[in-house]
């Protein structure tokens, strides 16, 4: 069992963002923030930003600069189109990540991708959802290496809420979803919940 976070070690800038996410007041709010901004970037870094020395600067930069971050760092793009195994084209500009062609085109793709979503995580845990797990956690201890004192947040396995339903571009869908079919979206929010509340069970003795 994971003891307590308030009876572990951290700096203290990563324990005053978890005394703050534990209603504990701390003296000051804490600071959260994602980079995307190159002149922020190379001030708190000391350093101009290029697309070769990214990864080294960009966390550098966060780690002077903010007391908690999201576990997913966005670094720079050049520029371009790419075109995935599922048919979906992304378009990258420096700081941005577009969908402009999914796999899902039509309101009715949608509704079963819903729900074959939800189905799959309604199962019991996989030696799939270990894999991925694993892959995760490993991007986790490789980020705190290089951010050092900073509490890192993010979602491992599920999305919040409606999130569930719209990501990454399927907003209008989930209009219709939400009036057409009601059962369905409870299902999908249940199974969200229930692929963490099974991350957390089953894996109790993670120390995050």
């Amino acid at each position: 069992m994971t003891a307590s976070p308030h009876a572990m070690q951290f700096g203290p800038k990563e324990d005053l963002a978890r005394r703050t996410l534990s209603l504990q007041w701390a003296g000051r709010a804490p600071v959260h923030d994602l980079f995307l901004n190159d002149a922020a970037i190379a001030y708190y870094a000391g350093e101009e930003l290029t697309l070769d020395n990214a990864e080294e600067v960009v966390y550098r930069a966060l780690s002077q600069a903010v007391d908690c971050t999201r576990l997913e760092i966005i670094l720079p793009h050049s520029p371009g189109t790419e075109r995935d195994e599922d048919g979906s084209v992304w378009e990258y500009e420096r700081w941005t990540t577009w969908l402009k062609e999914g796999p899902v085109r039509t309101y009715e793709d949608y509704r079963q991708s819903v729900r074959a979503s939800a189905e799959s995580l309604l199962s019991d845990w996989s030696a799939r959802d270990q894999a991925r797990l694993d892959g995760l956690l490993a991007t986790h201890t490789e980020a705190k290496t290089r951010l050092g004192d900073v509490l890192l947040m993010g979602n491992f396995f599920t999305k919040a809420g409606f999130m569930a339903l719209y990501a990454p571009n399927y907003l209008e869908f989930m209009g219709y979803l939400l009036a057409d079919d009601p059962e369905l979206v409870r299902l999908a929010l249940e199974a969200h919940t229930h692929k963490s509340v099974q991350l957390v069970v089953c894996h109790d003795d993670l120390t995050w």
